[in-house]
């Protein structure tokens, strides 16, 4: 057989240890078999261990059920990846795990992600990671991801057509190619309860006179996230009062609303009531509606189309596979359908 060799440019995937484990302290009793391949009880234990750890009586048969499917689902793809003999280079892999070291923010917290997942090294996740990859691929390449040929399955060709995108464009127009008048806004919102008059009365007076004092230590240089963080409660207080772009649909009181939309730029609200309680609104920047065009809108709409494409087209494979695959016991094949999902 040719050797296939495909990049996968998706998102990392975490997925069961193919290798078995070497104890669970349970004896290795057959709770299935697909094709030419035998799933222990030990390895339906060792995927389902931090589940099993929380679970008790019946909803511990349930978890080995839907383990036992899952693992099946994986060995069908996998005896599928060997038939095909495909590999996966070893960059697109260290490519992988590098952007996984990033989204997770940093080295230290890899490590503790592979603990968590019951791994001893980066190796161990490596080598999880390629086994995902490369049937994943299969999936995808006989879906005919890769390929217009008939080499593989065009009945799956996932490239939407501009036809589609355009349909697409004219459904979502206003939904999500139309863009409101927005501010980018912050916010310090003070409670009458948090300040208090010499007899412990919420006091508005208290309140407005702390308003006053944010407003000179702005003016002189202080931080406005410090500021919020440190008076501020509620309106995202600990996050410097950032509320983001906000629009005319936003959830916020329409006091707010309105001084974001329609009140000067960078530069400090009046103290404005709202309920028990006053804001100060500073907006760092306003933008006027606007409509994408198609143009514009098009790479947004043939990454949403084809993602979507794809995952119909991995999953008709999939069931494809499972299918022609022999599964035993006929409870495993049931479940397969009815617990493990998409």
């Amino acid at each position: 057989m040719r050797t296939l060799i495909l990049w996968l440019g998706i998102g990392c995937v975490a997925i069961a240890q193919t290798s078995r484990p070497s104890s669970v302290g349970i004896s290795d009793e057959v709770v299935a078999k697909v094709n030419n391949t035998v799933i222990l009880r030990s390895e339906v234990e060792a995927k389902a261990a931090g589940a099993l750890a929380k679970a008790e009586g019946r909803d511990r048969t349930q978890l080995i059920r839907v383990y036992t499917a899952r693992l099946v689902r994986e060995a069908v793809a996998r005896e599928a990846v060997e038939s095909m003999q495909l590999r996966i280079p070893d960059r697109y892999v260290t490519e992988t795990i590098e952007r996984e070291k990033e989204r997770l923010g940093g080295e230290a917290e890899f490590r503790n992600f592979l603990t968590e997942m019951g791994m001893e090294d980066e190796q161990a996740f490596r080598d999880r990671q390629s086994d995902e990859l490369a049937r994943q691929t299969f999936a995808l390449a006989q879906a005919g991801a890769y390929s217009k040929s008939t080499q593989f399955r065009p009945d799956y060709w996932v490239e939407p057509s501009v036809v589609e995108m355009r349909r697409y464009y004219k459904q979502r127009l206003v939904d999500e190619f139309t863009q409101e008048d927005a501010a980018k806004t912050r916010v310090i919102y003070l409670p009458l309860s948090a300040f208090r008059d010499a007899n412990g009365n919420p006091s508005e007076a208290r309140t407005l006179e702390i308003c006053e004092t944010i407003r000179q230590q702005l003016a002189t240089g202080a931080d406005f996230g410090t500021l919020a963080n440190r008076y501020g409660r509620e309106y995202n207080a600990s996050l410097g009062g950032d509320l983001g772009w906000i629009d005319a649909k936003s959830s916020y009181a329409k006091e707010i609303v309105d001084l974001a939309l329609k009140g000067p730029v960078k530069q400090l609200s009046k103290p404005t009531r709202i309920g028990r309680g006053f804001a100060l609104v500073w907006v760092d920047e306003q933008r006027p509606k606007n409509v994408l065009s198609f143009a514009e809108a098009k790479p947004i709409i043939y990454k949403t189309l084809r993602d979507r494409n794809v995952a119909n087209a991995r999953a008709a494979v999939e069931a494809k596979l499972l299918k022609e695959a022999f599964i035993w016991p006929r409870s495993v094949r049931d479940d397969l359908a009815a617990l493990t999902g998409p």
